[in-house]
């Protein structure tokens, strides 16, 4: 038996660990696959630290990748893609076996293809999320499996046709009786009386979880336990602001569960799952877009967890807690998965030299998109780029080069929270004009080669690096984003995050001295031409014209 996994954060490894530890206990030989170890190049290391470092330092970007990954396009590109990259060494890891079994949402589009075209053996998907992802549900893969009904059904509305309700593949410390309450919290050196509320971020420990353990603290309801895992930069933080219990590893989570009075997660992920078969109380608080909050969502809706949006509904949900209402009597995915041996051949299907210049076409065009016009949608919709909230506009000023600016000026765009765009020229002319600016306040915005915008091959490209370097050198500080017209590829994103600067993307362009139209939500560059010689006048009336707030760019 063949089981694949991945070492993306914790949860597809447990599961895979406890279905080989059953089945083995049957009588199976059971081998455990890293699924980002079957492609060359240390293609699946790279994709585990970019995981790594977009939760850490983008985490809301992930709600669009996520999205874009689940699009038929996409799905459809990554099946192919991984048939290139990692066929072969999975047609080699599952060799001998009698069946398959997948823990890992992104190996499905790979055994799916597989499945269809020659592999002879069935394969099985254990469904590790509550909610589904469409990468989850490829065609070839005969049978899903999953602990909770409210899957089900998302399962068979992505088109999956044999979808079967089995216990949860959790280790047996997490089913049976346990040490008592009392016991598990003097094993940990825990308080012996009051609420505890352990905060859980996953085996990364990603997300906010300090601002989540303050937030339980300022409740008063509970005592914030952290489980910190190895970020020990977290479990320093905790320890310094005295805002809860910090804790490292912990190998025996049963027993630590069993001291809390409640769990709160930002995942819904396979703790969430182990604290509801011991009947502990489950919140899930500052979700992580993308997967985690579809499985807040359904989590709530199978009345396993409530999901706190607010500070307030925590207060609630630690004051109140609701026990989880947990299905019994589901039979063991392990021996589902073992009677599933005996399910029918697909008849492969042949390859044909015409498909594989079809499929070859696909892929330069696939990844043409995304290096070009897939960048530009992704900063569109808010990665690595900044917009303001629908309560107001960012203002950004380009002004004229050939003159310093005067302090008058300067104190305008101070008053008025606007950003100026430092071009090179700029900052190469009037490089008082760019220092005076930041003492008074003026978020600096590296315009580059400035107006249209753009970052063209290699002059305009310097131009941003050599503005960044020099607005650095004269203020101490970086540009606090790049000024585009939209247009981005990969390169562009790497020189922002290079100079550590987000991308803004004006949607109103004026220039001073006609009227201006400005919506709440939008980005508003006004320039200024080179003869104009009343700017301060001009500020005046484009303070004048925009009826909404006008807020700092952050």
């Amino acid at each position: 038996m063949s089981i694949v996994s991945a070492s993306l954060g914790g949860g597809h490894d447990a599961c895979a660990a406890e279905l080989a530890r059953r089945l083995r206990a049957t009588g199976y030989q059971v081998d455990v696959h890293d699924y980002l170890g079957m492609f060359p190049l240390r293609f699946g290391w790279f994709v585990r630290r970019l995981y790594a470092l977009e939760l850490a330092v983008a985490p809301r970007s992930w709600g669009f990748v996520n999205w874009l990954l689940g699009t038929r396009p996409l799905v459809w590109l990554i099946g192919v893609f991984t048939m290139l990259a990692a066929g072969r060494a999975m047609r080699r890891a599952v060799r001998g076996s009698v069946a398959v079994v997948s823990t890992y949402l992104g190996a499905n589009p790979l055994l799916g293809r597989m499945r269809r075209r020659n592999l002879d053996i069935p394969v099985l998907t254990y469904l590790t999320d509550i909610s589904v992802h469409p990468l989850w549900i490829a065609a070839g893969c005969d049978t899903y499996l999953t602990p909770h009904r409210v899957t089900i059904e998302r399962a068979v509305t992505l088109g999956a046709t044999d979808v079967r309700l089995v216990g949860p593949a959790v280790r047996p410390e997490f089913t049976g009786a346990g040490a008592d309450p009392g016991d598990a919290r003097r094993q940990f050196g825990l308080p012996a009386t009051g609420r505890l509320a352990l905060v859980a971020g996953g085996a990364w420990a990603v997300g906010d979880v300090a601002r989540t353990a303050a937030d339980i603290a300022a409740t008063g309801a509970a005592t914030p336990v952290v489980l910190c895992a190895n970020n020990e930069e977290l479990r320093a933080a905790i320890t310094a602001t005295g805002t809860g219990i910090a804790l490292g590893w912990v190998d025996d989570m049963a027993t630590l569960i069993r001291a809390c009075d409640t769990v709160v997660t930002n995942g819904g992920g396979v703790t969430a799952v182990e604290a509801t078969e011991l009947g502990v109380p489950v919140v899930v608080y500052r979700s992580l877009p993308g997967h985690a909050r579809a499985n807040a969502a359904a989590f709530q809706t199978a009345g396993l967890a409530r999901w706190a949006r607010s500070e307030a509904e925590l207060a609630d949900a630690l004051r109140a807690p609701v026990p989880p209402r947990t299905e019994q009597g589901a039979p063991d995915p392990a021996a589902v998965i073992a009677a599933a041996t005996g399910l029918p051949v697909h008849v492969p299907v042949a390859r044909r030299r015409v498909r594989r210049l079809a499929v070859t076409g696909a892929l330069v065009v696939a990844g043409a998109w995304l290096a070009t016009g897939g960048t530009t949608v992704a900063v569109a919709h808010g990665f690595q780029s900044l917009r303001p909230d629908a309560t107001g506009v960012y203002l950004v000023v380009d002004l004229p080069t050939d003159r310093p600016a005067g302090a008058d000026v300067l104190a305008d765009l101070a008053e008025m929270h606007a950003g100026l765009a430092v071009t090179h020229d700029l900052v190469v002319r009037q490089p008082e004009t760019v220092r005076a600016a930041a003492r008074a306040g003026v978020r600096l915005l590296n315009a580059g080669s400035g107006r249209p915008y753009e970052t063209g091959l290699v002059a305009r490209r310097y131009a941003i690096g050599d503005t960044a370097r020099r607005v650095r050198e004269l203020t101490g500080q970086p540009p606090a984003a790049l000024v585009s017209n939209g247009e981005i590829d990969p390169i562009d994103l790497a020189s922002a995050a290079w100079v550590h600067e987000r991308i803004l993307v004006p949607n109103r362009v004026a220039h001073a001295g006609t009227s201006i139209a400005v919506s709440p939500g939008q980005v508003l560059l006004v320039e200024f031409p080179a003869d104009d010689a009343s700017v301060d006048t001009g500020l005046v009336a484009v303070g004048r014209n925009i009826h909404s707030p006008v807020l700092e760019i952050a």
